[in-house]
């Protein structure tokens, strides 16, 4: 009989969805952001309906009698704990009783592409203050990273080894997903290896990719009318690899005992792949973008079946990482792993398509068929191309914060988010402010993937906060005790950078919210007027947003007082943040006006699914390798274009 290993090993992350109203209350009377749309707090929907995921999770961990290892942000477990109470007291009671493993992750679901080694050691340590300080979690034997997105950077792997981690849960290798290579002997895809840093060998416990993703598969089919509002429209067009490689369509819709029984095929056919003594390592969303109630649904059915079914064959144990390196890797030897090394991964792509706002990503293996093309698309050069185009902006705050000699270091405990108003709004302390601000700037669903969300609002909300913040301090304070004596320039790409995203970003959107209400008029002859009305708003934001970073590129490439070049550097970052704010809140004025949104939803996807190949990783590709001349190049002609009579 063949021993199998499982670890079920969820993420779980929600915005701090209140903050937004509370950081736009103290702006003046008169600023346009106060008055804003505000997104929709999903924790307190989901509890509404019932559907207390959290709860769910530890219930079916009881019912199959399996340690859940979960990696949940400080900013969800923040939120858990006030608007369901019951909830946060059991998940306290449900590590204590081992039924809970702990994974640590960001305590604010940063993404490393935006990010640099200390931020990630802090937002891991921050992670563990949480958990085990505030929530009185135990410790674990050996100390695990769930890094957000499951995205890691190989030259940043020392943030992680600085935050005293052991292991870190690793998303799939496969050739042509991302440039890799293997050194020694061994399995990549059923037993863990090693990532070497300059002090110490990280274990990395591999995902297991199909009993992780072909859980979508199922839910796919089964709701194939809720899943369509994310882009997933079986039956209009392509959706799952399989499907662009002949014109064979997957059929749906199915019921709860065929999606089983799909997924019990996926889980049997790993058990027979896996050698003894494998691992089979489920990494998700718990939330699952909510859909974690039918997910674990469909996995409980499916073990529980394959438990008995399966019980001559397999030895299916479930456990945690502490038990299978002690159980399995250190009688064997650790030292006789084999090493990866890479650059950047993550979990994408996966099995299904994507459509972004910069356009459209295959699911992974497409390539050679049709226009798909694994360089056309930009992922194996750009694999965090989904997060990345945000380095832009988030770069130009790093250097302003080390020019005003804002240590990262913050005398706040992990759990400063229970007295979020204190810190963020009456704290007079603009060191804490500023790099409270500056963390959620980074925090990957500000840069996130669906194309409705105008989450690059909430960026732009902390950046316009920062210069307010910074200006503040140069006003009150000697500027000879503030300003580093060797300042850094600004890199003169992250202007160009601001610029370029606005193209996809606001023009991307406008173009397929007007295909959208040009189907609409064509299909139903509905008057639309309304609906155009912010369109003339839209733009006049993004005008001003270009004439700013126009300005802060002439202000930065000169050799000027560095005080004056702060100080206009602040004013004009400031009003940019305020323009792109505004714009995007007025595209989101002409989702408001219209009559059917189920309708125009479909048709953006429609759109953005003949959008090939997506614009950011070409993008970031042009700007990263422009010279000092292509850049002034650029801006001469930008200038000409802002200046040029109407």
């Amino acid at each position: 009989m063949k021993n199998i290993y499982v670890i079920l090993a969820f993420h779980a992350h929600e915005l701090l969805w209140d903050l937004p109203k509370m950081l736009l209350s103290p702006l003046e009377e008169g600023n346009p952001m106060k008055d804003t749309f505000q997104d929709e707090n999903y924790i307190k929907k989901r509890k509404k309906e019932g559907r207390d995921i959290y709860a769910m999770c530890s219930k079916f961990g009881d019912r199959l009698e399996a340690p859940l290892c979960v990696e949940y942000t400080n900013e969800l477990l923040h939120q858990i704990k006030e608007v369901i109470p019951e909830t946060f007291k059991m998940m306290q009671e449900d590590y204590r009783r081992g039924r809970l493993y702990p994974l640590y992750g960001h305590a604010h679901h940063t993404h490393v592409s935006l990010m640099e080694e200390e931020e990630i050691t802090q937002e891991t340590v921050w992670n563990m203050q949480y958990l085990h300080d505030f929530m009185g979690v135990p410790y674990p034997k050996y100390k695990g990273l769930f890094p957000s997105e499951a995205s890691l950077t190989h030259h940043k792997l020392a943030g992680i080894s600085k935050a005293n981690i052991d292991y870190v849960i690793f998303p799939h290798l496969e050739e042509g997903k991302v440039p890799f290579s293997l050194e020694g002997d061994g399995d990549h895809q059923y037993l863990p290896f090693l990532l070497r840093t300059e002090t110490k060998n990280l274990l990395a416990f591999p995902r297991n990719f199909p009993i992780s993703q072909e859980i979508w598969r199922p839910i796919t089919k089964m709701k194939r009318d809720k899943v369509k509002n994310q882009g997933y429209m079986l039956g209009d067009y392509a959706v799952f690899k399989e499907e662009y490689f002949s014109d064979q369509q997957e059929q749906f819709p199915i019921d709860m005992k065929d999606g089983v029984e799909l997924y019990k095929s996926v889980l049997r056919k790993e058990m027979e792949n896996s050698p003894p003594n494998g691992v089979l390592v489920y990494i998700q969303d718990l939330e699952l973008m909510d859909f974690g109630d039918i997910a674990l649904e469909i996995m409980e059915k499916a073990w529980k079946e394959l438990l008995q079914e399966e019980s001559q064959r397999f030895n299916i144990k479930f456990v945690t990482p502490d038990q299978y390196i002690d159980n399995v890797l250190k009688p064997t030897g650790i030292k006789n792993l084999p090493e990866v090394k890479f650059y950047d991964i993550n979990w994408a792509p996966e099995i299904r398509l994507v459509l972004r706002v910069d356009g459209h990503y295959p699911p992974i293996g497409v390539t050679g068929v049709d226009r798909y093309d694994r360089d056309k698309t930009g992922l194996y050069q750009y694999p965090h191309a989904f997060w990345e185009y945000g380095k832009y902006y988030c770069q130009i705050f790093d250097i302003l914060l080390k020019n005003f000699n804002v240590n990262i270091h913050l005398p706040i405990h992990g759990a400063w988010m229970n007295h979020m108003e204190r810190e963020l709004v009456f704290r007079d302390n603009i060191e804490v402010k500023t790099v409270l601000y500056h963390r959620i700037m980074k925090r990957a669903c500000n840069w996130g993937w669906r194309p409705t969300e105008g989450r690059q609002k909430l960026s732009c909300l902390k950046g316009y906060l920062i210069c307010s913040e910074l200006l503040e301090k140069l006003k009150k304070h000697p500027p000879e005790l503030v300003l580093n004596r060797r300042p850094e320039a600004i890199n003169l790409k992250n202007f160009v950078g601001l610029l370029e995203i606005l193209d996809t970003i606001i023009d991307g959107r406008i173009n397929y919210l007007k295909f959208g209400l040009e189907q609409m008029t064509a299909q139903k002859g509905i008057d639309l007027k309304r609906a155009y009305t912010p369109i003339e708003s839209v733009f006049q934001w993004k005008e001003k947003a270009v004439r700013k970073i126009v300005e802060l590129y002439e202000v930065n490439k000169k050799d000027t007082d560095f005080l004056s070049e702060t100080e206009e550097t602040l004013t004009l970052l400031q009003e940019y943040s305020q323009a792109v704010f505004m714009s995007t809140d007025y595209i989101q004025k002409i989702w408001s006006e219209v009559p059917d949104v189920e309708f125009m939803v479909d048709h953006m996807y429609y759109y953005l699914y003949n959008l090939y190949p997506p614009s950011f990783p070409k993008m970031m590709e042009r700007v990263d390798h422009m010279s000092t001349q292509e850049i002034d190049r650029y801006f001469s002609k930008k200038k000409e274009l802002i200046t040029a009579p109407v």
